[in-house]
């Protein structure tokens, strides 16, 4: 029965929050007083889904040792605001009913007011409890937990639950004791990372080793994150042995990115179990490590955000060298019902020996029937003059799509017989070139493409994957009519 103006609500909220009018019982500043972090895992529940949260950096702040604030305790949002909890011996107590949001009615949207009440988790809902206080437990650890099921709730000023947060586990953390630094007096030794990423993707790229005395020190594992970030492993006889949970900085704004070592598994929620540590073989022979378990990037250790599996550590020097045959991966055939192909291919930065090559002195060009193929404006807007020798990584994330270390997707408009892939590798002024094996095209001819009755719509990503109509990316919409006959369309969505 609430459905309508909680709809009107939560719109009202979404839109236009930042316009909300201050109101004197809201602590919307930061108080002040003694900053502490902590890394909050918790169960967040709002519009009926459910999502399992780690490595939430919380900043609460103590006053003495009797208040304590908690910003935006309720995590689906982020109004900047506080509640106060009293400590008392083993608990703290937050009082219910404290004010959080306020906004002014807008246009067609009604005034909204939210208050932070306990709640009790019922199966997948919850109940919104009238007890005076909200509970959280102060841990021997210095951690600070939710009571049972208990959680706390924002409700609106008639009572109607909007959103809530059970499961609360607040761990102590120390942004700068738990950083990874190492020593500075030792050199760095660049090392090749090669690993399967999150897609099955062979992936190569350069990470740095310094060797110590208490063990190896690694940077750049979080390549996207946190590349100047380290981890440390420690010598057990030949092995090195790199302990999980490794901090690497904050990601996002509030989460606390963390590095695990893992063992896919997937009868575990994150598809992986989470390993005490990584451990490597070494080979003094060719100085290289070797594992069949995974680096795991995580925030918390609930949210798995990339992984890497059997990673290997070989040492990279730079050297001349003839490059790898780039690999034709095939190709979708849609010329016949929408006048385009989507050609892939793959240029591993690696030569002909697997060692790897430095990708910014790759280069690359396509072969149509024989003849180097020209990429013109008139096909390939984004492109600012007509084009047949490409850098390895470019894209214009359009027409030429680059994806993962070296594998592209191009949207190819012109009919073809053959196609090959030519790269070249330069060093010191001395280039390389190896070329892929000929991909034939099935040579299908174009259809009539009179209106026809659609028997169904489905929609894919780049690699295949089943996705929503409103998924945001490069999309395929696949449109097959009731006579079989099938139209495909690109579909960039920002």
């Amino acid at each position: 029965m609430f459905y309508g103006r909680l709809l009107s609500a939560l719109s009202a909220l979404v839109l236009f929050s930042t316009i909300a009018q201050a109101q004197s019982d809201i602590i919307s500043a930061q108080p002040e007083g003694l900053i502490k972090t902590f890394d909050l895992s918790t169960t967040q529940v709002y519009q009926r889904n459910q999502y399992e949260f780690s490595g939430i950096k919380m900043d609460l702040v103590y006053q003495g040792d009797t208040t304590v604030y908690f910003p935006d305790i309720v995590t689906a949002f982020g109004f900047g605001t506080y509640v106060r909890g009293q400590v008392s011996g083993d608990t703290i107590l937050i009082k219910s009913g404290q004010h959080v949001f306020h906004q002014d009615p807008v246009y067609n949207y009604m005034e909204l007011d939210l208050y932070a009440q306990p709640c009790l988790k019922n199966g997948s809902t919850a109940n919104v409890l009238g007890d005076e206080y909200i509970k959280f437990l102060r841990n021997a650890d210095g951690s600070l937990s939710s009571i049972g099921d208990t959680g706390i709730a924002y409700v609106d000023q008639y009572g109607d639950l909007i959103g809530y947060n059970t499961d609360y586990l607040f761990r102590p953390f120390d942004l700068l004791t738990d950083s990874v630094v190492a020593p500075i007096d030792i050199s760095d030794s660049a090392y090749c990372m090669s690993y399967t990423d999150n897609f099955g993707n062979p992936i190569y790229r350069l990470v740095n080793l310094r060797f110590a005395s208490d063990g190896v020190y690694l940077q750049g594992v979080s390549e996207q994150r946190a590349p100047q970030s380290w981890i440390h492993g420690t010598w057990d006889n030949d092995k090195l042995v790199f302990a999980s949970r490794q901090y690497q900085g904050v990601a996002e704004v509030s989460f606390l990115d963390f590095i695990y070592g893992g063992t896919q598994d997937y009868s575990q929620s994150l598809g992986y179990r989470l390993d005490s540590a990584i451990v490597f073989d070494y080979d003094d022979g060719s100085k290289a490590f070797t594992t069949s378990q995974s680096l795991l990037e995580t925030y918390g250790d609930k949210i798995l955000i990339s992984s890497y599996d059997a990673p290997t550590l070989t040492p990279y020097t730079p050297h001349e060298a003839v490059p790898q045959k780039p690999g034709m991966l095939g190709y979708s055939d849609y010329y016949a019902s929408s006048g385009f192909d989507v050609i892939r291919f793959n240029i591993a930065p690696v030569d002909e020996n697997g060692n790897y090559i430095t990708p910014d002195s790759i280069t690359w060009r396509l072969i149509k029937d024989g003849e180097p193929y020209t990429f013109t404006t008139d096909k390939y807007h984004q492109l600012s003059q007509d084009q047949q020798v490409f850098n390895w990584g470019f894209a214009d994330n359009i027409d030429i799509v680059f994806e993962a270390c070296g594998l592209y997707n191009i949207w190819f408009y012109d009919a073809w017989n053959e196609l090959q892939l030519e790269c070249t590798y330069t060093y010191n002024g001395h280039a390389h070139t190896a070329i892929s094996d000929k991909m034939v095209s099935t040579g299908i001819s174009l259809v009539n493409s009179a209106p026809k009755s659609v028997s169904s719509v489905s929609y894919t990503d780049l690699a295949g994957r089943t996705t929503n109509a409103d998924a945001t990316g490069i999309l395929i919409k696949k449109t097959t009519f009731a006579d079989g006959s099938t139209k495909v369309e690109k579909i960039i969505r920002r």
